[in-house]
C-alpha cells in the first residue's frame, strides 16, 4: 500500500442476519461485496474489517488502531448490533470524523441518540447507486473533515477532554529525538521531538500556534502560547515574575496597529530569554486557528499553509542568518479540536514536499513537538510508513 493511501475501517454485521424492519435475512457478505468494498476501492482507499483481525472473540488492540487511525470508518447499524455500536461510540469518542453511518433501506426510525447524524440508506436492489451515494458521503466527508465533526462527542465536549482521550495522559513524554532522512534529499530531515517544549535546547526556531488576532496565552495556561510568553518574558532573579513581557510585546508591536491577519500568516519576533536559556534564536507565529464568539478556536481550513509559510520565512527572510532546525506544534490540534492524524499529516507532508522543492533551503531539520504518546504514536505512524523517508533514530 502506498503510504499516502487512505484507509477505511469497515465496522458491520458478518454472514447473514435478520433485518428487523422487514423480517428478511439480510447477507452482509453481499452489502461489503458489493457496495462498501467496492465504493471504498474505487475511490483509491484501502479497506479493512475487523473480522480480520479478530481472535477469539476479544477486540484487540489492532481493531482500536484502525478505529482510531483510519481516515474513514463506515458503520452499518442495519440489525441495530451491540458489538457495532459499541464500535461507533469508540470511533466517536476518539476520532472527530469521517465517520459514515449507513444502513438499509427501512421504514424503523434512526435510534434516538443518532437522530441527528446523517445516515445513508443504502438499496441492495439499486446497489450501482448505493456504491455513487457512499462514495459522495465519503468524499464529502474527507473534504469537510477539519470544519464539521460528524463526532456528536467531538462536536459538543471533545474540547474538554481533548488531552485524556486515549487515557491520563497528564505527564510528557521524556525527552527524544525521533529522526527520518528524506531519500531523495540527504542532509534534509524531518522527525519528531517528545516531551515537555521547556527541555528542547537543540532547535534555532520555534513555531507558536497562535490565532488570527495573535493574542498570546497566558502564562499559566497550558498550551505552548502560554510557554513560550513566560520563557521569553524578562523575569526578576529573585521571585521569577515576569519584569517585561518580551515576545508579546514585540508580537503587538510588529501587529503595527492591526488587530486580525489571515489565517497561514506568520510573524517573527525576537525569543527573548529564551536565547539564554534555551538557544532559540527567532520565535515564528502561526496563525493557524480562528476564534469565533461562543464557540472557541476553529482550525483554519489549510493548517499545512503556515509550515510551508514558515520554512518560506527562513529561507526568504532570514537566509543569512545560518538557522539549520525549526520545531513546530501539531497546529489546531489542540485548542483548534482538529482531528490529530489529519492535522499531524498535513503538516508532515507539508514539511517534506518543501524540503523535496527547496533543496536549497537553510533549513535541515523540521522537528515536530509529541507531548504525549498519543501525538508521539499519530507522528511516528505517518513518518515510519512514508517511504520518501528512512528511519535513522527510533
Amino acid at each position: 500500500m502506498d503510504d499516502s493511501q487512505k484507509k477505511c475501517f469497515v465496522i458491520m454485521p458478518y454472514g447473514i442476519k435478520k433485518d428487523q424492519s422487514t423480517g428478511k435475512d439480510v447477507d452482509f457478505e453481499i452489502v461489503y461485496e458489493s457496495i462498501i468494498k467496492q465504493a471504498v476501492e474505487d475511490m483509491g482507499i484501502a479497506i479493512y474489517r475487523s473480522d480480520k483481525i479478530k481472535e477469539g472473540g476479544v477486540i484487540v488492540e489492532d481493531m482500536f488502531h484502525h478505529i482510531l487511525y483510519d481516515d474513514v470508518a463506515v458503520v452499518d447499524i442495519t440489525t441495530s448490533n451491540a458489538n457495532v455500536f459499541y464500535e461507533l461510540g469508540v470511533r466517536h469518542a476518539l476520532r472527530a470524523s469521517v465517520t459514515i453511518i449507513i444502513r438499509q433501506k427501512s421504514s424503523l426510525p434512526i435510534p434516538y441518540n443518532i437522530q441527528s447524524l446523517k445516515v445513508f440508506e443504502y438499496d441492495l436492489e439499486n446497489r450501482e447507486t448505493s456504491r455513487k451515494t457512499l462514495s459522495e458521503f465519503i468524499l464529502n466527508g474527507l473534504k469537510n473533515q477539519n470544519q464539521k465533526p460528524d463526532s456528536l462527542v467531538q462536536k459538543h465536549i471533545g474540547k474538554y477532554f481533548k488531552v485524556q482521550m486515549l487515557g491520563a495522559e497528564n505527564e510528557p513524554l521524556p525527552h527524544k529525538v525521533h529522526d527520518f532522512e528524506l531519500k531523495d534529499v540527504p542532509g534534509k530531515h524531518v522527525g519528531i521531538i517528545t516531551g515537555d517544549l521547556q527541555k528542547v535546547v537543540e532547535v534555532d526556531i520555534w513555531v507558536n500556534s497562535e490565532n488570527t488576532n495573535m493574542q498570546m496565552a497566558r502564562y499559566y495556561d497550558r498550551n505552548i502560547s502560554g510557554v513560550i510568553r513566560y520563557l521569553g518574558a524578562e523575569k526578576s532573579s529573585s521571585t521569577k515574575r515576569v519584569k517585561r513581557d518580551t515576545i508579546a510585546d514585540e508580537l503587538l508591536e510588529n501587529m503595527d496597529g492591526e488587530t486580525y491577519v489571515d489565517g497561514g500568516t506568520i510573524i517573527s519576533t525576537s525569543s527573548g530569554q529564551l536565547e539564554k536559556s534555551h538557544n532559540v534564536k527567532k520565535v515564528f507565529h502561526a496563525a493557524s486557528v480562528n476564534g469565533q464568539i461562543g464557540k472557541g478556536y476553529i482550525p483554519i481550513q489549510e493548517v499545512n499553509a503556515c509550515v510551508t509559510n514558515a520554512l518560506r520565512k527562513v529561507d526568504d527572510d532570514f537566509g543569512d542568518e545560518g538557522y539549520k532546525s525549526i520545531l513546530f506544534p501539531i497546529m489546531g490540534a489542540g485548542a483548534g479540536g482538529a482531528d490529530l492524524r489529519a492535522s499531524a499529516k498535513q503538516l508532515i507532508d507539508a514539511a517534506i514536499s518543501y524540503l523535496e522543492i527547496f533543496t536549497r533551503s537553510t533549513i535541515k531539520y523540521v522537528y515536530f513537538l509529541a507531548w504525549s504518546e498519543r501525538e508521539r504514536a499519530a507522528c511516528e505512524e505517518i513518518l515510519a510508513s512514508n517511504s520518501r523517508l528512512k528511519r535513522l533514530t527510533k
